[in-house]
């Protein structure tokens, strides 16, 4: 997951997200792979990435994965909001989440 995306392109503070029931991911050690069964398309994440997509998949709210983030890497929250709003938008673009409706 490489690109940044900027403005409009880059996830709401207070999102709710979906994992896609189509999304696999499988550590291995300090990375893991997230596998797309629709298209068949892997995709590699670091330990952080990791925590990220558990704490995704766990609370659905990215202000909790934010809040989640700032206490566990102690890192400013600006940096994080546009790291996770970045992370969320490319799971998006792959196709791995959604963006609930409500």
């Amino acid at each position: 997951m490489s690109e940044q995306p900027t403005g409009p392109e880059r996830a709401a503070p207070s999102a709710k997200v979906t994992i896609s029931e189509n999304a696999l991911m499988q550590e291995m050690g300090d990375e893991a792979v997230i596998l797309n069964v629709n298209n068949e398309r892997y995709y590699g994440i670091d330990d952080v990435g990791i925590n990220f997509w558990n704490w995704l998949k766990e609370e659905r709210d990215v202000d909790r994965v934010l809040d989640r983030a700032i206490e566990r890497y102690g890192v400013d929250e600006e940096i994080l909001k546009k790291d996770i709003g970045v992370f969320v938008v490319e799971l998006h673009h792959a196709g791995l989440l959604t963006f609930d409706e409500s």
